[in-house]
């Protein structure tokens, strides 16, 4: 029928005259049905209702239950094609259908009734009434191992999780509004609380049974949960949300999993808890720092059933998480704080510029004249690539001078949205802003007596320029919502990794700023430009690991060019002494890829007998590729002794694909030669 309306057509008005000469009554029906769906392909919604009506009308006058039902089911469907607004008629069909279906006994069709009537439900915008049915719809699918039914109902699920994800991050989630939130009460609670009873709030506002806050990139203290969790639930959570990453949780966007009962990675994200995850939320945001964290979500399931997060539940957590970044915010700071504080105590025990580690020339004649200047008031612009070490440097310009005692404050100009900032930096009066209801300090306050390091200035806004211009020429700020200056005694040290003339020349930058700024400017070499130091560096960074680089890696860290330059070297270390393992000697098979920057030959040996190679129907292309995949997923197995993690990164895959395949292939660790 779906290929030939015409055909389709002609056929069931044949077996309509056929039915009607012999008087078959329940043929007459089921012919009308077909008429009526042939019609209603064909978008005549009108002569399709009008059959639709006649083929009801004629199988209830008959009896049948059973063809009743079937025919209320198309009614149903034709009226939704048809967009009449007849909402109480659709329901009704689909409620007379299920009794007859549940009547007869006929699990499948009283299933199939559940899961057209859910289907609109949703659509409808009652979500939990929908849920309901679906569920019930889904459990039956499953017993009678109808896998097609429950696809069926997971992929409408899914294109309910996608859809909700849009809305989510659209202008139309009214959530993502800092006054439409929460109340003005729980907003004081918001500020004074911790985060642990911030995410209470969050449990209780979307319904949620528990809740974690993942940051990656923060190696002391990764996890904070809503419930209490063991070191090892806490080290399993982290791996296995980590593998997920990319797969079936997103790095860049919300998440929402409307049914996870059967998932096995996501209900074995917390280790040893027995209970069944129904439906999961996450939502990644960004902290100051640029980094991503990602807030989790999760409700459990009561005797395997359905209980979904809705769109008002994601619209919620997304515009929480905005909130959540802000508190995290909040308690880094604090720690970064208590950190310049120890480094502070530390410098004053050692000899200057202990941080910075180096035996370059140019680096050397930086520091000498830093020495020189470490106790002028004179503001200090540092221009540098990403990672080159402008914030080191700005600290040990600090805590070298006469201003070593109080504070050190530093903001990346790049990290907030302008209206943050200028809250941040200058302070507000209670009731400047929308949620401003207390009096607040600037961080220029803060840093009264002190230095003010403003990293990655060149991104800072003109409107915010012109204030710092104030500052510098008169060493005042004027609070948000005031009108009174206050005068400050800071130093400002600035950082860029950009060109400041050339944004101020392309009108991005204040030329009055630039002037005032760069009457003391150092450029800090990158990493390419002093090799010398990245033996010192890789010292300095394996201290107390016991662990060594054979000289063969020095090599080629020493050709490497380093675009992320001590950062990248750092974090390449890091990577390379957990690869490891338990040996002393870090060798050359643990470097990334990148940095070896060696072609694949490694096949190029065995390419020669290939030539012999027959492909047929049963040996095809496919084949082949998967049997040199499974060799050499057993090889990196075999040198890396069975650790899946350390064999994913020799095969430059993440470690949760290795796992599909080592699946896939049948692969029987116990079987290959570990020793």
């Amino acid at each position: 029928m779906l290929d030939n309306y015409d055909e389709a057509m002609k056929y069931g008005q044949k077996a309509l005259e056929l039915s009607l000469a012999l008087g078959e009554q329940v043929e007459v029906g089921m012919a009308q049905r077909v008429i009526a769906q042939v019609f209603a392909a064909r978008k005549e919604f009108e002569e399709a209702r009008e059959h639709i009506l006649q083929a009801v009308d004629t199988i209830r006058n008959v009896g049948d239950p059973f063809e009743l039902g079937r025919t209320l089911l198309v009614q149903a469907e034709i009226i939704i094609a048809a967009n009449h607004k007849e909402q109480r008629t659709i329901r009704n069909a689909f409620d007379e259908a299920h009794r007859l279906f549940k009547k007869l006994k006929l699990d499948y069709w009283v299933a199939e009734s559940d899961f057209k009537a859910g289907v609109f439900a949703c659509q409808q915008g009652d979500l939990a009434g929908g849920f309901r049915k679906l569920s019930r719809a889904e459990k039956i699918f499953h017993i009678l191992e109808e896998t097609v039914r429950v696809r069926a109902v997971h992929k409408f699920l899914q294109s309910l999780s996608e859809q909700a994800v849009a809305l989510s991050v659209s202008q139309e989630n009214e959530f993502k509004v800092f006054g439409n939130l929460i109340s003005s009460a729980e907003l004081s609670d918001l500020k004074s609380s911790q985060l642990d009873e911030i995410l209470q709030i969050l449990l209780k506002k979307t319904g949620g049974d528990r809740a974690v806050i993942f940051s990656p990139d923060n190696e002391n203290d990764p996890l904070l949960a809503s419930l209490s969790l063991s070191p090892y639930q806490i080290k399993k959570f982290c791996e296995s949300f980590q593998s997920l990453l990319g797969e079936e949780i997103s790095r860049t966007k919300p998440t929402l999993n409307l049914d996870c009962r059967r998932d096995p990675f996501i209900n074995g994200l917390l280790a040893d808890i027995p209970d069944v995850v129904a439906s999961i939320i996450v939502v990644p945001f960004k902290m100051t720092d640029g980094s991503t964290s990602f807030l989790y979500l999760d409700r459990l399931s009561t005797d395997n059933m359905l209980n979904p997060f809705g769109q008002n539940e994601l619209n919620f957590a997304v515009g929480f998480s905005d909130l959540i970044a802000f508190k995290w915010a909040e308690i880094q700071k604090n720690k970064l704080l208590e950190d310049n504080r120890r480094l502070r105590d530390q410098l004053k025990q050692q000899a200057a510029f202990p941080n910075i580690i180096t035996r370059n020339h140019e680096m050397l004649e930086i520091l000498t004249q830093v020495r020189q200047i470490v106790n002028a008031n004179i503001s200090v612009t540092i221009q540098g690539e990403t990672g080159s070490g402008k914030d080191l440097l700005a600290q040990a310009i600090h805590y070298n001078s006469n201003r070593r005692n109080k504070r050190f404050v530093s903001v990346n100009c790049a990290a907030l949205p302008e209206p943050l900032l200028e809250s941040e930096l200058f302070g507000h009066r209670r009731g400047a802003f929308t949620g401003a209801d207390r009096d607040k300090h600037g961080l220029f306050e803060e840093a009264d007596g002190g230095t003010f390091f403003l990293d990655e200035i060149a991104d800072m806004p003109l409107s915010i320029q012109a204030k710092i211009l104030r500052v510098l020429e008169a060493q005042e700020i004027v609070r948000l919502g005031e009108t009174q200056p206050r005068k400050i005694d800071v130093r400002i040290i600035s950082a860029t990794n950009k060109d400041l003339k050339e944004q101020m020349d392309a009108g991005l930058f204040r030329q009055d700023l630039y002037y005032r700024l760069s009457a003391l400017n150092f450029r800090l070499p990158p990493l390419r430009e002093r090799r010398e130091d990245i033996p010192l560096l890789v010292a300095h960074f394996l201290e107390n690991t016991g662990k060594q680089v054979d000289p063969e890696v020095m090599k080629y860290l020493m050709s490497y060019d380093w675009p992320g330059n001590i950062r990248e070297l750092d974090n390449e270390v890091r990577k390379m002494v957990l690869l490891s393992g338990d040996g002393n000697t870090i060798r050359v098979d643990v470097l990334s890829p990148r940095i070896r920057g060696l072609k694949v030959t490694q096949g190029a040996e065995s390419t020669a007998g290939d030539a012999d190679i027959e492909f047929n129907e049963s040996y095809s292309l496919y084949d082949y590729l998967a049997e040199r995949e499974k060799r050499f997923i057993i090889k990196a197995l075999r040198e890396k002794k069975g650790v899946k993690k350390h064999a994913a990164a020799l095969l430059n895959i993440p470690e949760s694909t290795l796992r599909l395949k080592i699946k896939q292939y049948h692969i029987d660790l116990k079987r290959l030669n570990l020793s």
